[in-house]
């Protein structure tokens, strides 16, 4: 088929240019570069590609006599087939890159792990991980089935299942394990801690914080269901997370630190005074001190809590619970720093948000207090601390360590 057939063949069939969601698609030429994403989940693209086989094998019919004259049935075959091959391979880049479900069900049970993570051998175990902890956490949030259809209810499922990475719950569970512990009990203490993560992405988006419209690639939940079902439902998430540790199957004075601990990582002195440091510092000087203080309480704190809520489950010794927490203190840092350097080098497309906003907010942030290059040596120095504190547990650590590395050399 002639270069530019594309053209012709859009204005021979005009269906084509309305069909879907796609509408540039009538444009392609058949040597064009795939679109990289469509807005609809992978099963749905399956029976567009379906659909557009079947369309273009009738408009190729009726123009092919325009470009090989009358009988030209071969060339029509291995034309459909082409156009068919390449939708195909365009369907399973979709599938495989995550990010662009857009849905609940089997879209909102898959993690945000994309290609970048799926090259990396070493980060199977989290993707792994994640999938499992996803449909147990789906089945937690299903047991009260009988408020399933009210907006508190979806929304609060809406930003708890949303697909993500699941780093907190995976420390929690992988830090029982490592000493010695069983990973079943570990399962509650991982979804408790992944409720306070979930609340916080939801009021950290609010217009009166953040002010943003997209979270892992999709509509942050006060955009989704409105400002105030948004802040209820991250109350409600925050709750939740201390009625799981109060079923805990361990002993009262273990449930009772669990408790503790969450809620020290939580409330004033850590996670949300570190958010309240945050916005106050806003527009103010760039501080090291203040900096400092922010990033360990907003971000490491949560990180730490998860490492020795998971070692405390699974009965560790104070030294081993020691080292785990100050693995994930420091693996927190790093992580934040990574976080304020993707804000700067990355782009919305990457990051599934909004980017440069931290700049504009005028936030405290590394590459505004230390440049790029500074604020990189920082996360490499964060993410070399977290790993001297998993020596003592020698190869058994060996996939926390790969993890910590992700963090920092992590694109999203």
């Amino acid at each position: 088929m002639k270069r530019g057939a594309g053209a012709t063949l859009a204005r021979a069939f005009p269906r084509l240019r309305s069909h879907g969601q796609t509408p540039r698609a009538a444009h392609w030429t058949f040597d064009s570069p795939i679109p990289r994403r469509l807005s609809m989940p992978p099963t749905r693209q399956c029976c567009h590609a379906l659909l557009w086989h079947e369309q273009l094998g009738i408009a190729i019919d009726c123009i092919n006599p325009l470009h090989y004259g009358h009988g030209s049935a071969e060339a029509t075959t291995t034309i459909r087939c082409a156009f068919f091959a390449r939708m195909m391979i365009y369907v399973l880049i979709q599938c495989i890159d995550t990010r662009s479900f857009d849905g609940r069900h089997d879209d909102a049970l898959e993690p945000t792990l994309n290609l970048e993570t799926m090259a990396n051998p070493s980060l199977t175990t989290l993707r792994t991980f994640a999938v499992e902890f996803d449909r147990r956490f789906d089945d937690l949030l299903s047991d009260n089935a009988q408020h399933s259809h009210t907006p508190l209810f979806e929304a609060m499922r809406y930003s708890a299942l949303a697909p993500g990475k699941r780093i907190r719950p995976f420390l929690v569970v992988r830090c029982c394990e490592l000493v010695g512990g069983n990973r079943d009990r570990a399962w509650p203490v991982a979804a408790a801690v992944e409720c306070i993560h979930a609340f916080s992405l939801i009021h950290d988006d609010l217009p009166a914080m953040d002010d943003d419209d997209l979270r892992r690639g999709k509509l942050t939940c006060h955009r989704k269901f409105g400002e105030a079902i948004a802040i209820l439902a991250g109350d409600a998430l925050s709750v939740l997370a201390f009625a799981l540790l109060s079923e805990v199957e361990v002993e009262a004075d273990l449930r009772v630190q669990l408790v503790q601990e969450l809620s020290q990582a939580t409330g004033w002195l850590g996670m949300i005074g570190g958010q309240a440091a945050d916005v106050v510092g806003q527009q103010q000087v760039s501080s090291p001190d203040l900096l400092t203080f922010i990033h360990a309480r907003k971000t490491a704190r949560l990180f730490e809590a998860a490492c020795r809520m998971g070692a405390l489950t699974g009965a560790g010794s104070e030294k081993l619970v020691s080292h785990l927490a100050q693995f994930g203190h420091k693996m927190g840092q790093s992580f934040q720093i990574a976080d304020d350097l993707l804000d700067v080098t990355s782009s919305q497309h990457e990051l599934g948000k909004a980017v440069g906003k931290d700049d504009l907010a005028g936030k405290q942030t590394y590459p505004a207090c230390f440049g790029l290059k500074e604020s990189q040596k920082a996360a490499q120095i964060a993410k070399d601390e977290a790993l001297a504190s998993l020596t003592c547990f020698g190869q058994k650590a060996e996939d926390l360590r790969q993890l910590a590395s992700f963090v920092v050399d992590r694109k999203h």
